[in-house]
């Protein structure tokens, strides 16, 4: 839509920093004061979008809390409402997990200043609903990373503007969602954040998604029934204050977990959370063909908010066969008859030798990202014709290692586009060498 040298408004384009089905961000730079900022066009089509967003940017910008994104200034680019925001120039938290391998004690100082950030937000009404990796960006200061969070209140937006095109399609995003959300977005209360805060932790711990299906049915059966691997099977040294955590803050039924931000840093400081009692009672699942994913029941949505089961570490030595797994990093659980994206080996097959040690390859972890020179889909496969450098982010400085021509990689998350080029994450155990 943009391109460097145009103007907007008050700001000179500098280029394009990402672009996805609703927003498309640029770096724009400040005319009078030379001050740099990010500039996200939201792509959306009726009329009164932009009263709606003025209003939600207003709260936003009285959102004061160093860990948070401020919004500055709304604008109007091309008929379409553009938001401009603090720029920040490091990672997204899911590219810092896979490619700094933070500590646990790294990794609970970061989710800290997150949960800080979300708590302000409650404090003065916001409520964030589509918390997920790419919506906390780290910034640089010195050895340290500084988390920011971003996006604050527009998944309601957004909602409103589809509830003109579509119906009974939740907005957010699936493996992060709680699962009242997926029943009714717009009537959530902050618990819904409490519930993303802990899906969020499980990623930041355990590298990977804590639901997960081969299409957005899958997962919001998944997220409703609370069908996730316990971070402890995948991480067996992961501290017990997080994963009590991860434990308090995912419960499927909004009272069981912790009413408050407050409440979930006090667990985060030891206070074991109160065990749940709940009478037994029979769970409706709710079940969605591909035919009628917008049709959403809502007696069997409130039947799944009855007991989820307890989710007790397994011993996965005599389970079923498990996922292709490279290296000394965790393996993946038991494969299930519904077929997952994931960390997995290329179409099943065992790895080639030189792949278990290729680059430090582990399981689960980012090895750097690859540029793909043409359209590729999540969950399928591309076999490099010439050598393919990795960079330590899309787009960005060298990691360092290069996949020989003929390398195959499954496409295990959704590919990333930087300024029209299309680059997607390479993991350690989802690439065979030729």
């Amino acid at each position: 839509m943009l391109k460097a040298g145009d103007i907007v408004d008050r700001y000179t384009v500098e280029g394009e920093i990402a672009s996805g089905g609703m927003a498309e961000v640029y770096r724009v730079r400040h005319q009078q004061l030379g001050s740099v900022h990010a500039l996200k066009v939201l792509v959306l089509r009726t009329k009164d979008i932009k009263r709606r967003l003025l209003q939600e940017g207003r709260v936003q910008a009285g959102l004061n809390h160093p860990n948070a994104i401020m919004v500055t200034d709304v604008v109007e680019v091309e008929g379409h409402p553009g938001l401009v925001m603090e720029y920040v120039d490091g990672p997204t938290l899911g590219d810092w997990v896979h490619l700094d391998n933070p500590s646990f004690e790294e990794i609970e100082r970061v989710f800290r200043a997150v949960v800080s950030a979300i708590g302000e937000a409650h404090r003065v009404g916001l409520i964030h609903r589509d918390l997920k990796p790419s919506n906390v960006l780290l910034a640089r200061a010195g050895e340290k990373r500084i988390p920011k969070v971003i996006d604050f209140g527009l998944a309601k937006v957004v909602e409103e503007e589809e509830d003109h095109t579509r119906t009974g399609v939740p907005m957010g995003t699936p493996s992060y969602m709680a699962p009242e959300q997926i029943a009714d977005a717009k009537n959530v209360d902050p618990r819904a954040d409490i519930f993303s805060l802990g899906v969020l932790l499980y990623y930041m711990c355990c590298r990977r998604k804590a639901f997960a299906g081969a299409n957005a049915v899958e997962t919001y059966n998944a997220v409703l029934a609370g069908d996730f691997v316990a971070p402890e099977v995948i991480r067996p040294d992961i501290p017990d204050n997080m994963r009590m955590a991860i434990h308090a803050c995912m419960k499927t039924r909004v009272d069981d977990r912790p009413n408050s931000t407050e409440e979930l840093i006090d667990i985060l400081d030891g206070a074991v959370p109160e065990p749940v009692v709940v009478q037994p009672s029979w769970r409706v699942p709710l079940i969605l063909g591909s035919a009628g994913v917008g049709v959403l029941l809502a007696g069997a949505l409130a039947a799944t908010y009855l007991p989820e089961k307890e989710h007790v570490p397994v011993d996965t030595s005599t389970s079923a066969p498990t996922l292709v797994s490279i290296g000394e990093g965790p393996s993946e659980e038991p494969t299930r008859s519904v077929s997952k994206p994931g960390p997995v080996g290329v179409s099943g097959v065992e790895p080639s030798p030189v792949s278990k040690v290729f680059c430090g390859a582990e399981a689960g972890v980012v090895l750097g990202y690859a540029k793909v020179p043409g359209k590729v889909k999540r969950a399928s496969e591309w076999t490099f014709d010439t050598p393919a450098p990795l960079t330590r982010r899309a787009a960005g400085p060298s990691a360092g290692c290069i996949l020989p021509a003929g390398t195959t990689v499954r496409i295990v998350e959704k590919p990333v586009k930087v300024s029209g080029e299309l680059w997607v994450p390479v993991f350690g155990d989802a690439f065979q060498l030729p």
